[in-house]
């Protein structure tokens, strides 16, 4: 009986536009599903099917319905570290692209991240979670998600790829009609997932594992997870490999939050001192002007120094 693993995120389903329109995202994500559970059934009649939903707390997935003879169900990341990788071969559905690439939700595990570099070379999220099931000898087969994926998948050895730029599925000023047709669409996807999984998978050499190198926007992060025991070098944080970087990424999220948390109070109060002194913008530095019209997660403790040197409250 052949084992497929189904890692899911839901930034690149197909017709999703708004993370906030719950109801809409969850109804598009398992239409996608169902689609794709159908098509790998067409194929492998016995075949045993897992679902990883790894965005927000991973319960979407849930919802298809299916009963535990259909499939099993992974929540989450963590979820995905405990069990058991013995599959022939894995499926990425709904991935964004990295931060920077141009997608309507692009970013790499956080928001506060800028990027990751895994050796030397600069990565989002489907060539890690790729080499990270590599490196546990499963394959990744079929990756489908937004437009801006196609550079990174096309450097990953046996994934075929379908994408989609969701920015079509919002209706023309003009004629009040998509220039995307959803149900073509679907059934590109179908096509292309049928032939990835007809293809005879190589046999490769279990590449070796890498240093993780992650730099956020704002360098007090640092300083923040130095006092936690993480290892911070020349303004970066480090993971000595992939397979480590998988095993802290929840606890490390759950530091950053913490952080942030503490950031947002801080600089809320910061900015709303600053308001409070009714400083226009034509009489303030403008490199304070600069600072208070930065995100609250962005705002530092070298801009609220320098902001406040400024005013004449710090000498």
């Amino acid at each position: 009986m052949e084992k497929i693993l189904i890692i899911t995120d839901l930034e690149g389903i197909i017709g999703v536009l708004d993370l906030n329109n719950t109801e809409v995202n969850k109804r598009l994500y398992l239409n996608q599903m169902c689609l794709v559970i159908s098509a790998i059934r067409d194929i492998f009649p016995k075949v045993r099917i897992t679902i990883c939903d790894i965005h927000d707390k991973g319960n979407i997935s849930q919802d298809l319905g299916l009963s535990a003879e259909d499939v099993e169900y992974i929540k989450g990341i963590t979820g995905l570290l405990t069990a058991d990788l013995n599959y022939d071969r894995a499926l990425l559905i709904g991935f964004h692209g990295k931060k920077g690439s141009g997608g309507l939700f692009d970013h790499t595990f956080r928001p506060e991240i800028t990027n990751i570099k895994y050796g030397n070379e600069d990565v989002g999220e489907i060539t890690l979670f790729t080499d990270w099931l590599v490196l546990h000898g499963v394959t990744v087969v079929f990756v489908s998600g937004e437009y801006s994926i196609v550079d990174e998948v096309k450097e990953l050895d046996q994934a075929s790829i379908h994408v989609v730029e969701n920015r079509l599925f919002i209706r023309n000023s003009k004629t009040d009609i998509p220039d995307l047709d959803i149900d073509q669409v679907y059934s590109n996807l179908v096509m292309g997932i049928k032939s990835a999984l007809m293809k005879d998978l190589l046999l490769t050499s279990t590449p070796a594992d890498k240093e993780i190198e992650i730099n956020f926007y704002n360098p007090d992060v640092l300083c923040y997870l130095r006092k936690k025991g993480y290892d911070i070098r020349n303004n970066h944080l480090y993971f000595p490999n992939l397979i480590e970087f998988f095993i802290n990424i929840h606890d490390l999220s759950m530091v950053l939050n913490t952080f942030l948390m503490k950031l947002y109070r801080v600089n809320t109060l910061f900015l709303r001192t600053i308001e409070e002194l009714k400083i226009s913008d034509d009489s303030c530095d403008i490199h304070v002007c600069e600072i208070t019209r930065k995100s609250v997660f962005e705002i530092t403790y070298a801009d609220r120094l320098l902001v406040l040197r400024s005013l004449g409250f710090v000498k």
